[in-house]
């Protein structure tokens, strides 16, 4: 008699991962990836606007205090008078020491800005702002940065009567296009 001994076989077994399970874990890295580099960006995005809300307050603070203004405002005003003056943050100087720069683009300097006061005044204009970083500045600016006018592109933000800035105009003015100038207009 012969004795026949078979073995059974498990159903097949896999040694690894499927092709559903490798895809799923890809698209899980893949969002949280997108999900850390906007949170990152938005960051990166406000500390900007923070840094050139601080550099635009001391800009002016510098233009007020060392002897720019004369007798008919500010004629004659120009960036480089300014650089000359030490009225601009070593940190927006250019390497030549001739032009300043922002987080986004040139930051230009004019005088004789004809304020709707009847006042003369200057502009200080932060070009080639973005419009998520614009909202964040003029927002900052607006929390201690004591102005005489915002201005988004040619447009004043600041009610004349009350001299409030209503962010929804911010809003709608910041988004009217991809990058703005962004100027700060003081007496």
């Amino acid at each position: 008699m012969s004795l026949i001994i078979s073995r059974s076989r498990p159903a097949r077994w896999h040694a690894g991962f499927g092709l559903l399970e490798v895809i799923l874990v890809f698209a899980l890295v893949l969002a949280a990836g997108a999900i850390t580099f906007s949170v990152y960006r938005s960051a990166q995005s406000s500390a900007e606007a923070s840094k050139e809300a601080d550099h635009a307050t001391l800009i002016v603070a510098n233009l007020r205090s060392g002897g720019f203004a004369t007798s008919s405002g500010y004629s004659g005003l120009t960036i480089a008078k300014a650089i000359n003056g030490h009225a601009i943050p070593a940190d927006m100087i250019d390497a030549n020491g001739t032009t300043a720069h922002g987080a986004w683009g040139a930051v230009t300097l004019s005088g004789n800005f004809f304020l709707p006061n009847g006042k003369f005044g200057f502009r200080l204009t932060f070009e080639d702002v973005p419009t998520d970083a614009c909202v964040k500045l003029v927002a900052a600016s607006t929390q201690y940065f004591n102005h005489g006018y915002i201005l988004v592109g040619t447009n004043a933000l600041e009610d004349p009567d009350t001299g409030a800035v209503a962010m929804a105009d911010v809003v709608e003015r910041c988004g009217e296009a991809d990058t703005m100038s962004l100027g700060f207009v003081g007496s």
